[in-house]
Order: C-alpha cells, then sequence, then structure tokens
C-alpha cells in the first residue's frame, strides 16, 4: 500500500469490482470472497456504524454513522418498493366492479397472512413500530390486523386500484350509518373508498340482488311475506329542500324454494293436522320446555354483536 500511494479506502475501493485487472486476479478474487463471507464481516459494518469511544480518553474517533445509515435506508427503500408492487398486485380491484361474491371471499386470516408472505421486510419494520416487548404479556392486544391496514393504506395512496380493503371498510361502515362527513375524513385518510363510490357500490349490490331474486322467481317456486315498517330518514345539513323525514311503507320477504323434494302441503291434510291440535293446545309449561331443549342449538349459533372482526 505505501509502495503504491494508497490509503485504506482505495484499497477497499480497488478491490471491490471498480479496478479492471483486480477483477479477475486471482489473489484479489481471493481476498475479496474471504471478506464478503467472513464470520467477522458483520461485526466490521457495526463498528464502522458507531464506533466504539472511551470516556475522555484520547481522540474521539469519527464513525461513518452518516454514510452507513444513508446506505441502510437506500437498500431498505429499494426492497420495500419491490415488496409494495407485490402488495399491490394483492390488493388490486377495479374501481367500478362490486359483487357480494368478491366481499364474501375476503378472508381477514388469510389475507394478514398473504401480506406477510409477500412483504415480510415491510411487515417487521412495521411490527417494531406497532409493538414493543412489553407487551408480550397482553394476550388481548394483537397488533398484526393494525400492520396489515397500515400496509393496505400505503398501497392504496400509491394507486385507488389497490382498494380490496377500502372496499370491505367502506361497505360496513356504511352498514352502521356512518355520516357522509365521517366518510370524507375516512377517505382523505385512505381508510374508506369515497362516498360516491360508497353510494354506486350499493346500488350495484342491490341491483345484483334484485337480478338474482328475479331470475330465481322464473326458475323456482317461491311465497311472499310482507308487512308495514315506518324508516327515519336523517340529514346532516338541512335545506328548505333538504330535511329530515319519516316515512311509512311496506316491506316484503321472497322466499325461494330450490329443494326439489319440497311439496305444497295438502290443505286438507293441514287442516286434519290443527284439528288435533286444538284438542291438546300447548300450556306455558310445555313452551318453556320446547324453548329450553332448542337452548343448546340456537346458543351455538348465535352471534354476539357487541364484538366483530373483520
Amino acid at each position: 500500500m505505501r509502495s503504491k500511494s494508497l490509503d485504506l479506502p482505495l484499497l477497499l475501493w480497488a478491490l471491490s469490482w471498480n479496478v479492471q485487472d483486480l477483477i479477475a486476479s486471482p489473489i484479489a478474487k481471493y481476498e475479496r470472497t474471504a471478506l464478503m463471507v467472513s464470520d467477522e464481516l458483520p461485526d466490521l459494518l457495526t463498528k464502522w456504524h458507531k464506533s466504539p469511544r472511551g470516556h475522555n480518553q484520547g481522540i474521539k474517533t469519527k464513525g461513518a454513522l452518516q454514510a452507513t445509515t444513508q446506505f441502510a435506508l437506500d437498500v431498505v427503500g429499494q426492497v420495500v418498493n419491490k415488496e409494495m408492487g407485490a402488495i399491490g398486485q394483492l390488493m388490486r380491484c377495479s374501481t367500478e366492479d362490486l359483487s357480494e361474491e368478491e366481499l364474501l371471499a375476503i378472508n381477514w386470516e388469510d389475507l394478514k397472512q398473504a401480506v406477510r408472505t409477500r412483504a415480510p421486510t415491510i411487515w417487521s419494520l412495521l411490527h417494531r413500530c406497532a409493538w414493543v416487548k412489553k407487551q408480550q404479556r397482553n394476550t388481548m392486544k394483537d397488533p398484526n390486523s393494525i400492520i396489515l391496514y397500515m400496509i393496505s393504506m400505503a398501497s392504496y395512496s400509491r394507486s385507488n386500484r389497490n382498494n380490496l380493503c377500502q372496499r370491505l371498510i367502506a361497505i360496513y361502515l356504511k352498514s352502521c350509518g356512518t355520516a357522509a362527513k365521517a366518510f370524507d375524513t375516512l377517505h382523505a385518510l385512505g381508510i374508506t373508498m369515497s362516498q360516491k363510490w360508497t353510494y354506486r357500490g350499493l346500488e350495484a349490490l342491490s341491483q345484483n340482488a334484485h337480478d338474482s331474486l328475479l331470475r330465481d322467481m322464473d326458475l323456482h317456486p317461491y311465497f311472499l311475506s310482507h308487512d308495514n315498517l315506518n324508516m327515519k330518514f336523517r340529514v346532516f345539513e338541512q335545506r328548505s329542500d333538504h330535511q329530515s323525514h319519516f316515512d311509512s311503507g311496506t316491506a316484503g320477504t321472497v322466499f325461494i324454494i330450490k329443494n326439489p323434494s319440497a311439496v305444497r302441503p295438502s290443505n286438507p291434510a293441514f287442516q286434519a293436522r290443527r284439528a288435533i291440535g286444538s284438542k291438546n293446545p300447548l300450556n306455558a309449561m310445555d313452551i318453556l320446555k320446547l324453548e329450553m331443549q332448542a337452548a343448546p342449538r340456537l346458543a351455538s349459533r348465535a352471534i354476539d354483536v357487541s364484538f366483530s372482526t373483520f
């Protein structure tokens, strides 16, 4: 090094595939490979990043903190950009098409696993942001859903077509009666689709359900049950032509009979069975016993509406 007037930075630069004569040189190839695969390399990088310093003992050594930090950010940035491209393919949906089958096909747990597989680096970084070791004893708090939605919001920010989670949450919140002003805020934050898209989506779902019902009515027998109802319509910005109001109407449910073995009950048989039942009517104790018998079956299918997960 002294005979060639080289210092250590120039020597490392020359060995690192920058001088053509040293690329194919057997000696240079051996030394370069030995450095790249050595067990000491991670420790070298750690010491270069932040060199050890004694307290009031001679001149302080200047580490390569700024250079190594910027290099690490550049490398992580390249990995993150590649992983976000893979996430975009997973979250990609058309901004126009919406169907009940598409919404019901979304499984939150499967989606978390798929995102974690496609973007392990991003998931690891956000996990460090959203979770600390002190939370390990907290078995009720799981940051995975939060991390998934953080990634989905970043993907939606890149392209409004990466809206798999946003359309799901938009339909859910609209079904809960979320106000229009709240939708504007949530859309601005990248949490949901816009209010306009949500209304169009609900209209599309309604129209698809209506068309499917008409097709089933043409193919299968059916019967209708209906009753009166009262509905309150609220507005949050009242004007002379835009007021809250209370409407009355009629709602009906069409029951499609798709079971080919189902037959219409015979009216004489129904009357005979009813006559038998009238001679031995149910009392309060009979009803209570029947309810107790049905309670285990109902409990197994009960849904707790106080807590819901996606």
